[in-house]
């Protein structure tokens, strides 16, 4: 059916909740923890399950959250004491937790908590067990959106939505008081919301968060290295991934396109990485350079996508290949057989990674995959397994000739430079990267009644001058951003 299941907030965007609604000290509350991943990316419906000791967990978060709070200074009173006061700290609280004004049912079973515990106790005790019960309400923790009989999102569950889908967060003051007003109602009121967020400290982070899960840097924190081979790379490996993050920063921060993501002739480096890319060192921390002409342009000539993708003692060109098929391309081909991995005992010792991996993968089980993984990832062999460029491996010439083996500019390429440039212009990189982003945001897999919904949003790209952030635009402007399922609705037999 396409439909998104009622889910809990995943831990960043619980993380980034806590933090505005309540500071970056009550963030202390939350432990660290790794939400499961779908297709890459953590925000996905059905993967997002609660256990017995993640309830558990979730209590303790509560009860430590509202024992912290400054009550005075976060929930103030003013001439108010007692009950009226308990009244006015609910009226602030509750629309925040539970991201809509809460129903009169709700205030008057909230305040009979309170009215019951300060019978009790006293005043702060009671204000802190009412706090802890709205952390635990389910439209605290979960993605709540419940729709008319229709399934039509009211202004505070579209403000929800907008909110998680932008910034990875709660709706602020700002888009309540816009859901309130039926200021979400109208498209131009939607769209000047997103940017407004977009825009954000935090729309940028989420955006580059976005990119983080989409292009596997996690895989850079893991990567291990031979030091006899690689012996600067652990000096490299926060830098790597600095340089990633301030080149995709910079390229959201000016509005840049899909076409520059794989073709831009510039990054950012520190002393370290300007000597493996054979540049001017800047004079302290990061600067922007230009890159050697026609040897590395764009995200994948990259050191934190080339070492994240490189074995301990060598390139990858099956990973490399494997990323660009499955990330870039959305072409995924079926997992290794049980028997891969193996080379015959009497076959001839391969004098360059191209010719191992060629040999390694030419079998009758393997060919028929790796016909569509290897030429991409060989491409990519004029980089060592730590991105630094090379023309000679082992006293031999590397070969650079690939091919992109799926999507409209499927063909012959030579090397990393010309791979990028057909990347660059292909409308199926922008086709999946609006899948991405449809996987990402609106939290489940995509079924076939959804092709049609993505290929539009790929198509009106263009429409966006190419801008990355269009896709953002695009995919907050459809009908379906508006419906309680964020799914296409197929024509019954008979309708027009």
């Amino acid at each position: 059916m396409g439909e998104t299941v009622l889910h809990r907030l995943n831990h960043v965007e619980l993380r980034n909740t806590v933090r505005q609604l309540f500071g970056e000290s009550a963030t202390a509350a939350l432990r660290d923890s790794v939400d499961p991943r779908v297709q890459g990316f953590d925000s996905n419906a059905d993967a997002l399950t609660v256990s017995e000791s993640g309830v558990d967990s979730l209590m303790r978060m509560a009860g430590e959250i509202a024992a912290g709070l400054d009550l005075p200074a976060a929930l103030p009173c003013g001439a108010l004491a007692g009950r009226a006061c308990a009244e006015q700290r609910f009226s602030i609280m509750a629309p925040r937790l539970l991201r809509r004004p809460p129903l009169p049912a709700e205030t008057q079973s909230y305040l009979a908590l309170w009215d019951e515990v300060v019978s009790r106790t006293n005043e702060d005790t009671a204000t802190r067990a009412l706090l802890q019960r709205l952390l635990m309400a389910p439209e605290f923790l979960y993605h709540v959106q419940v729709g008319d009989a229709e399934g039509l999102l009211n202004g505070y569950e579209l403000a929800a939505r907008l909110a998680f889908f932008a910034v990875e967060s709660t709706p602020d003051d700002a888009l309540l008081q816009a859901a309130g007003s039926g200021a979400l109602d109208t498209a131009s009121g939607l769209q000047a919301a997103l940017e407004r967020l977009l825009e954000d400290s935090r729309g940028q982070a989420a955006f580059l968060r976005f990119f983080e899960q989409w292009a596997e840097l996690d895989k850079l924190g893991a990567a291990v290295k031979e030091p006899a081979v690689y012996p600067e790379f652990d000096a490299l490996k926060a830098p790597m991934a600095e340089e990633f993050r301030r080149f995709v920063a910079d390229l959201l921060g000016r509005d840049g396109t899909v076409k520059e993501l794989f073709t831009s002739p510039t990054t950012f480096v520190n002393e370290g990485l300007a000597v493996l890319y054979g540049v001017s060192a800047p004079v302290a921390g990061f600067q922007s350079v230009s890159l050697p002409a026609g040897q590395r342009a764009g995200i994948l000539t990259q050191t934190a996508f080339l070492a994240s993708h490189g074995k301990a003692n060598k390139s990858a060109p099956i990973l490399r290949g494997r990323f660009i098929r499955e990330q870039v391309l959305c072409a995924p081909v079926p997992p290794p057989p049980p028997n891969a991995n193996t080379v015959e005992a009497n076959a001839q010792v391969p004098s360059t990674t191209r010719e191992y991996y060629a040999q390694l993968t030419s079998g009758p089980d393997c060919i028929g995959c790796h016909a569509q993984l290897n030429p991409l990832g060989f491409a990519l062999e004029g980089f060592d397994g730590i991105g630094r460029a090379r023309a000679q491996e082992n006293a031999q010439p590397v070969d650079t000739s690939g091919a992109i083996t799926a999507g409209d500019l499927a063909g012959p390429v030579s090397g990393a430079f010309e791979l990028s440039a057909r990347l660059g212009e292909s409308a199926t990189v922008r086709l999946c990267l609006a899948k991405q982003m449809f996987r990402s945001r609106f939290r489940r897999v995509e079924v076939g009644g959804d092709e049609a919904l993505i290929q539009s949003v790929a198509d009106a790209l263009r429409g966006e001058g190419d801008r990355i952030k269009g896709l953002a635009r695009l995919w907050a402007g459809q009908a379906a951003m508006r419906r309680r399922h964020f799914r296409v609705q197929l024509p019954t037999e008979g309708s027009q």
